[in-house]
């Protein structure tokens, strides 16, 4: 099965939960930290859309809004496929409004 990530509607998925989080200025999900919505993508605090369940074991649940999250770039990839959320470590500064 070819990749869901690399499709179309996965990128639109993707534009779509990137501008909700914006509006919500959504904390990262994985270490609570703020995220940098002006950073260029791939830096590490740049939101990156991440799955709960990853898309390598659960790839019908890539294009499901409800599975989706929004974490530092550098979370994301440091959590992995089989990461788990809570072992990661330190929480980062939130904004302050």
């Amino acid at each position: 099965m070819a990749d869901p990530r690399r499709t179309r509607a996965y990128r639109k998925l993707q534009q779509q939960m990137r501008m909700q989080a914006l509006g919500r200025l959504d904390n990262c999900w994985i270490c609570g930290g703020a995220i940098d919505y002006a950073a260029p993508a791939h830096s590490p605090d740049a939101w990156e859309l991440d799955h709960a369940k990853s898309v390598q074991h659960h790839p019908e649940l890539a294009l499901d809004p409800a599975n989706c999250r929004s974490s530092h770039a550098s979370c994301n990839r440091s959590r992995g496929a089989d990461g788990a959320v809570m072992a990661l470590g330190k929480r980062r500064k939130r904004l302050r409004s």
